[in-house]
């Protein structure tokens, strides 16, 4: 079984108004409170996903499809079966991001890559969509129905949901922490970021990011060998795990993309709203 956390994300609104956004708008008390729930959600998403990665490579699991879809699933799994509410909207958020990022890219004239290894960005909102309605029908209903997802996909997703969750399980289970266990160090860095990045690493760490991770990750998966898990500069907006270096990466540049999306949702609601009045 996969064990809680111990403590709760801390829903800190230490967030710095957007600085890589829109400059030309000025967020709410209560839009900004939504960006900060945005942000988090998808950073803890991103981060068990890039887990992810990591126990298939340090157990060796066997993926018959991709490993990308494999890792989606379990990140939504382990947030699901925490049965919180904060974990629930993290979720949506996680799921909206993936639309978000679609409609931006379109808006951007960016082509669709069918040869990437991860699946398209309104598939892998669909899925999370899937197995939050296939988990919980009468929680996830309304947002399945905003979302827009087909009434016959929703059909499937309770049994969809169900053998996944199972076979993640099954195979957690050759590597699940027992009592008496000790596990291997998992060391977390903040490294210093740029003046522009400077907020976000404030708050990852004013949000405990990487140690909410580091605590999940110790009391559920028995490590074969130490990992990292840190935060950085990358130069670009990405998360990752490195196999070589057994750290698992977030980079501050992510974090003000997840921001810059948002920002670009309100804009887009704006320019609607506009063109209903013109």
């Amino acid at each position: 079984m996969f064990k809680k956390f111990i403590a709760i994300l801390i829903a800190s609104f230490m967030f710095v108004q957007p600085s890589q956004a829109a400059e030309d708008i000025v967020l709410t008390d209560e839009e900004y409170e939504q960006l900060v729930q945005f942000v988090n959600g998808n950073v803890i998403w991103t981060m068990f996903h890039e887990t992810g990665h990591a126990l298939v490579t340090l157990h060796e699991i066997p993926i018959l499809a991709k490993e990308e879809d494999a890792v989606d699933n379990l990140a939504t799994i382990i947030m699901l079966v925490e049965e919180s509410e904060q974990f629930n909207e993290y979720l949506k958020e996680s799921a909206y991001v993936w639309f978000l990022m679609d409609e931006f890219a379109a808006k951007s004239g960016e082509e669709l890559n069918f040869a990437d290894e991860h699946s398209l960005d309104q598939q892998r909102a669909f899925q999370i969509v899937c197995f939050l309605y296939g988990a919980s029908p009468e929680k996830f209903e309304k947002f399945a129905t905003l979302m827009q997802m087909p009434e016959e996909r929703l059909a499937n997703c309770g049994y969809d949901f169900s053998v996944t969750y199972t076979n993640w399980l099954k195979v957690i289970s050759g590597f699940a922490m027992q009592e008496g266990d000790v596990n291997q160090e998992i060391s977390i860095v903040y490294h210093e970021a740029t003046p522009a990045l400077q907020g976000y690493q404030a708050f990852m760490q004013s949000n405990q990011i990487l140690e909410q991770i580091q605590q999940y990750i110790a009391v559920n998966f028995k490590l074969p060998e130490p990992i990292s898990l840190e935060a950085q500069v990358c130069d670009t907006p990405n998360a990752y795990w490195d196999p070589q270096t057994k750290q698992v990466i977030m980079c501050y540049e992510l974090l003000a993309e997840f921001e810059r999306l948002f920002m670009f949702d309100i804009e887009q609601a704006i320019a609607e709203e506009a063109a209903g009045n013109s």
